[in-house]
């Protein structure tokens, strides 16, 4: 009985780690950036993109261009000299710049409280 379910378990890890186990290719998850994909490292559209900003006590963080960065960071050509609550202020290729958090593009498919009139 032992090796029954010793063979047992083994069959299921090795079906839950297969390709087809889990979510379907068609479901996207709603709490990823949607620019989080594709970005390693290539050009993008906007050349440095913010796509969220997080102050706290301890200092500011940003996502830019798919990675997470703070002030004195570096990824690519692109150094992060400093996060703002509106943007971030970066040196590439030795031109300074600000890159601003653009407002997020609300979903339809998403319904918010506050979004409801009564």
């Amino acid at each position: 009985m032992k090796a029954t379910a010793r063979v047992s378990f083994l069959l299921t890890l090795t079906l839950m780690a297969s390709k087809g186990f889990g979510a379907p290719a068609g479901l996207v998850d709603p709490t990823r950036p949607t620019t989080a994909t594709g970005h390693s490292g290539a050009s993008h559209a906007c050349g440095v993109c913010v796509e969220a900003i997080v102050t706290r006590e301890e200092g500011s963080f940003a996502v830019v261009n798919g990675h997470v960065v703070r002030a004195g960071d570096r990824f690519s050509d692109i150094s992060i000299e400093e996060v703002t609550p509106d943007g971030v202020k970066y040196l590439q290729g030795g031109h300074r710049g600000f890159a601003r958090l653009h407002p997020e593009k609300p979903d339809p498919r998403v319904t918010r409280s506050h979004d409801k009139q009564s």
